[in-house]
C-alpha cells in the first residue's frame, strides 16, 4: 500500500513540476486527468479495477502508452573530406636578376588544406625574402628581388586529413650583363 502511495506522490509531483516548468506539462496534466476521469466513471473498468491502486496503475499505463514523444526536426550536414587538388598548377618562371617574381596557383580541398612551400627540398617561411599567402584557394609565393642563388625548383604542398597534393615549378634567374663584359 505504501509503495503505491509513494508512486502516486511521485507521479503527481512530476506532473505539477512539468506543468510549472514547461508548456508541454499542461497537455500532460490534461491527458492524465482525462484518463483518470475515464477510468473512474466507466462502470466496466470500475468492476475490473475494483481496487483504487489498480485503477491508478491502469491509468498510469494508459497515460504512458498514449503519450507520443515530441521530436524536433534536426538538419544534419555531413561534409566528406576531399583531398587537395591543384586545379591551377604553378608555372616555370624565367626572370632577370633584381626583378620581382610570383609563383601562384589554385588548390581545392575540404577541409581547407594546410599550405607549405619548399625550395630545393628546404621549407620556406614568410619574411623579407619570401611573401607567402593563401586566400580563397589561391596560393602565392612572391620574391621581391631575385638573385641567381634563388634559382631552383619550388614546390607548393597542400595537405588535409583526406590527403596531400603538390605542384612544382622551376625558377631560372638570368644574371645582369655589365658593360665591362660587353667590351671584351
Amino acid at each position: 500500500m505504501r509503495f503505491f502511495l509513494a508512486i502516486k506522490f511521485m507521479f503527481y509531483l512530476y506532473f505539477i513540476l512539468s506543468f510549472v516548468l514547461t508548456a508541454k506539462g499542461f497537455i500532460q496534466v490534461i491527458c492524465f486527468i482525462f484518463c483518470y476521469i475515464f477510468l473512474y466513471s466507466s462502470s466496466v473498468l470500475f468492476v475490473v479495477c475494483h481496487s483504487f491502486n489498480v485503477k491508478f496503475v491502469v491509468c498510469l499505463l494508459i497515460f504512458v502508452l498514449f503519450q507520443a514523444p515530441v521530436y524536433q526536426p534536426v538538419d544534419v550536414t555531413i561534409e566528406l573530406p576531399v583531398p587537395p587538388e591543384f586545379v591551377e598548377p604553378l608555372r616555370d618562371i624565367a626572370a632577370q636578376e633584381g626583378t620581382r617574381v610570383t609563383f601562384d596557383g589554385c588548390v581545392r580541398g575540404k577541409p581547407e588544406p594546410t599550405i607549405r612551400w619548399y625550395r630545393e627540398g628546404r621549407p620556406l617561411t614568410a619574411g623579407a625574402d619570401f611573401e607567402i599567402s593563401y586566400r580563397d584557394g589561391r596560393v602565392r609565393l612572391s620574391i621581391p628581388e631575385v638573385f641567381p642563388e634563388d634559382g631552383g625548383r619550388y614546390v607548393c604542398s597542400a595537405e588535409n586529413k583526406a590527403g596531400r597534393s603538390q605542384s612544382s615549378a622551376e625558377l631560372i634567374v638570368k644574371g645582369m650583363l655589365t658593360t665591362s663584359h660587353l667590351h671584351h
